[in-house]
């Protein structure tokens, strides 16, 4: 019995030594990747000047991950959001398989990227980009013993979005990501997208908005004969409409409503005027959310067709009071009879049709 309980202690005791030997070997890999950089350095007599590759261009791979969108702003037309912006490259003056290091990888120290060669990216299409420091700065860059390097970074960034408003508020809108090489050609580097690496955070909410999913496209843009690679992220993004359903659309269609009052009750002016009235402030409230545009949009259609159809209803009352004035009580009989049905059957099928048109057909076909 008490040797099988040593035999147990020391087994316990050889377990405990290899974790340790574990950790505090990773930790020392971790504390000594500055010294690994610098033997790296002497060794080949390293310059992050010149990019990795010199039998033909360098492939970084790309990935961008949107974490959150902050703000879509219509009237400037840009939107704000944060994301992770991921590199991945190989540098094969940095291999250290040939080092005894006991780890694969290490994960290099704060400032590493300012003694290492890496992408000259920038947004081409960014008013403001910065890489965010809270609570310490948000970067991360490792070397694997093959010589790949993953360059991490978080970036909250305001981006220009031209935006279409022909069938607001049923719109799409498709706003752009663009990363473009500052000074390296298509020659010396090459951009890929790693779609394992593309996405954006599910929980992520927009205002007014839902994401539909984002496309990928590598480009060049070229610049006095020389191309410089590209890639451009897509966000699909589509309007909620049911705000605007709730506080525009069934207030307006109820008010039309209303407006046909004095087919079958003696009624005066004032409460058309009124309805006109309100009409025109809700019209002017709306296109006043949107930046000025030469097109018109389908909101704009909409309250056309209201104003005009109150205001027909209008001219009716005007020409039933001359009728009734001129003792023809039958003239005006008869075409009270034909506006009770003609005014809500014309304005049932323009809402039919307009919501087909606007709602369903050119939204899939934009």
């Amino acid at each position: 019995m008490p040797s099988k309980r040593i035999t147990a202690k020391l087994g316990i005791v050889i377990s405990i030594s290899l974790v340790s030997h574990l950790v505090l070997g990773k930790l020392n890999a971790t504390i000594n990747s500055g010294d690994v950089l610098d033997t790296l350095f002497q060794r080949i007599s390293y310059r992050r000047s010149i990019p990795p590759s010199q039998n033909g261009p360098t492939i970084v791979q790309v990935g961008i991950y949107i974490r959150m969108f902050h703000e879509i702003d219509e009237k400037s037309r840009d939107f704000t959001l944060t994301l992770y912006l991921r590199q991945r490259w190989k540098d094969p003056r940095l291999q250290f398989e040939d080092l005894t290091l006991g780890v694969d990888e290490i994960r290099l120290e704060d400032q590493a990227w300012n003694k290492l060669w890496v992408p000259d990216l920038y947004f081409t299409n960014a008013k403001k980009a910065d890489f965010t420091d809270v609570t310490v700065s948000n970067r991360l860059l490792t070397l694997n013993a093959t010589g790949h390097i993953w360059y991490s970074s978080e970036i909250r960034g305001t981006f220009t979005c031209p935006m279409i408003y022909v069938t607001y508020p049923f719109d799409n809108q498709t706003c752009s990501i663009t990363i473009e090489s500052f000074g390296y050609t298509e020659d010396t580097l090459k951009l890929a997208w790693q779609p394992s690496n593309v996405g954006f955070d599910r929980h992520a909410k927009v205002s007014q908005y839902s994401i539909t999913g984002v496309n990928l496209q590598e480009c060049t843009a070229d610049y006095v004969l020389k191309g410089y690679p590209c890639l451009t992220l897509d966000v699909l993004l589509r309007r909620k409409a049911a705000y605007f359903i709730n506080q525009v659309y069934l207030p307006s269609a109820l008010m039309v409503t209303l407006s046909w009052i004095p087919f079958w009750f003696e009624a005066g002016v004032d409460v058309l005027l009124a309805i006109l009235i309100v009409l025109t402030i809700l019209m002017q409230t709306y296109a006043a959310e949107i930046p000025k545009t030469s097109s018109t949009t389908s909101l704009d259609v909409w309250f056309i067709a209201c104003i005009t159809h109150v205001y027909a209803v209008l001219v009716f009352v005007g020409i039933d009071k001359v009728l009734v004035q001129r003792a023809e009580s039958g003239h005006a009989g008869r075409l009270k009879m034909r506006c009770r049905v003609g005014f809500p059957v014309s304005y049932f099928m323009f809402m039919s049709v307009y919501f087909i048109l606007y709602r369903f057909y050119i939204i899939n076909n934009e």
